[in-house]
């Protein structure tokens, strides 16, 4: 810290002052303190210019020790012994790209939603936490098979529930699932408003086999393009489940609402109440069915990709088949699906698609922290423009050298909207 002054017309101004380098490493300074003009320094300390100036560089000194005993404050010195073998069973390694999502779900209010969701069925199983954690899972880690539940057991805060209740869940986010798309919809507004200037249908077919006497789950897929409502195949038959998958996007290409319904024969039309709606207020001839989005819209989304990861259904929702009927494991998947993709998306959509799909969840996936002897955290990402973007847009920080516990309880808070 030094002392620098300022002369104008009529006065000098006396200022305490920081030298620093900036990040581009450019030598620069910054005001860290305003002492007063000449006259009113001379006037309160009773002395001349040559007394200001003596005591000003004794108000610096005393700033450089403060901020030294600060600096002292925030440096961590954690003692390791080269003789010391480590604990059983000390997990080490954390994930917590999840975060970022998490933003975007907490400002849905997927939370109150769930929280009318419980309430409606006196359910004492925790709702907001297991959808919020098979959403994340599906986002870190689409093309895995593995439980959702193995996969969130590896996040920054783990579950704070059991296995088995992800299996009670099933049927109640399967019977909501239309409730849940009108609702997130009216939330999304609040994110910014919705480009329906055009709307874009598409639909996929899927066939789930059971599973053969090896444990193993089986998928032929087949998509086809033209808008034809929901014409819809979920029956059994002797080689599996076949049924289709019919999903509005906006003109940005993020998910509007999406239906998987059981027909009894392949001219059955339908869908659901928000699908009905969109119709309704957009009109027909302002859908485009399959092929290529406007040109007007420029998408920066892998579909392909995405697309892929619907397919693969979790174990968890297998697992859950054997007491849960498969038509309601199948609707809480892509239920799942949906709500992972409109995430995804919105956050796409809040780096003002400077990045692509793959390449958030490729950072997200990359985002991982070490415990150091259950002091704290140490990011172990590399640092870069997408991650600061990612930090940017979701209003918190990681990327510090090293987050004690306390810090990093502040930031998964300030993730979910709390302070």
């Amino acid at each position: 810290m030094h002392v620098t002054t300022s002369r104008s017309k009529n006065t000098e101004s006396f200022y305490i002052t920081k030298s620093y380098f900036s990040d581009q490493g450019k030598s620069t300074s910054k005001i860290i303190r305003k002492l007063g003009t000449l006259s009113e320094l001379s006037e309160k300390l009773g002395t001349d210019r040559d007394g200001v100036m003596a005591w000003a560089k004794e108000q610096a000194r005393l700033e450089t020790e403060k901020c030294k005993e600060e600096n002292v404050r925030k440096t961590v010195v954690i003692p390791f012994r080269v003789d010391r073998q480590m604990d059983y069973n000390g997990r080490k390694l954390y994930e917590g790209g999840y975060l970022f999502p998490q933003s975007i779900y907490y400002r849905l209010k997927m939370d109150c939603i769930c929280r009318k969701i419980k309430k409606k069925y006196a359910c004492e199983w925790k709702l907001n936490a297991i959808l919020s954690d098979l959403i994340y899972a599906r986002i870190v880690a689409p093309f895995s098979k593995t439980s959702s539940y193995q996969t969130v057991s590896r996040f920054l805060e783990p579950p704070a529930y059991e296995l088995e209740d992800i299996y009670r869940i099933i049927p109640i986010l399967a019977r909501e699932s239309d409730n849940i798309q009108q609702e997130v919809y009216k939330t999304s507004l609040h994110m910014g408003e919705r480009n329906i200037r055009m709307l874009h249908y598409g639909r996929s077919e899927y066939i789930f086999q059971k599973e053969n006497q090896n444990g193993n789950m089986h998928e032929e897929y087949r998509s086809e393009s033209g808008f034809t409502l929901h014409r819809v195949l979920m029956e059994e038959t002797d080689s599996g489940f076949e049924f289709s998958v019919g999903m509005f996007r906006d003109d940005d290409g993020i998910p509007l609402a999406f239906s998987v319904c059981r027909g009894d024969t392949e001219e059955k039309i339908t869908s659901n109440s928000l699908e009905r709606k969109i119709i309704r207020d957009i009109g027909s001839e302002r859908i485009i069915c399959g092929g290529k989005m406007t040109e007007a819209a420029d998408f920066k989304k892998a579909d392909g990709m995405e697309e892929e990861a619907f397919k693969i259904i979790k174990a968890d929702y297998i697992k859950a088949s054997e007491t849960v009927p498969w038509e309601d494991c199948v609707k809480a998947h892509f239920l799942v699906c949906f709500l992972a993709q409109l995430i995804c998306s919105l956050l796409e959509k809040q780096l003002n698609y400077e990045y692509t799909y793959d390449e958030i969840v490729e950072a997200l996936q990359g985002m991982n922290f070490a415990s150091i002897e259950e002091q704290g955290y140490m990011p172990l990402y590399t640092r870069t423009k997408i991650t600061d973007a990612l930090h940017d847009a979701c209003g918190f920080r990681t990327d510090y050298q090293f987050i004690n516990k306390s810090k990093m309880r502040e930031i998964q808070k300030k993730s979910k909207g709390r302070t």
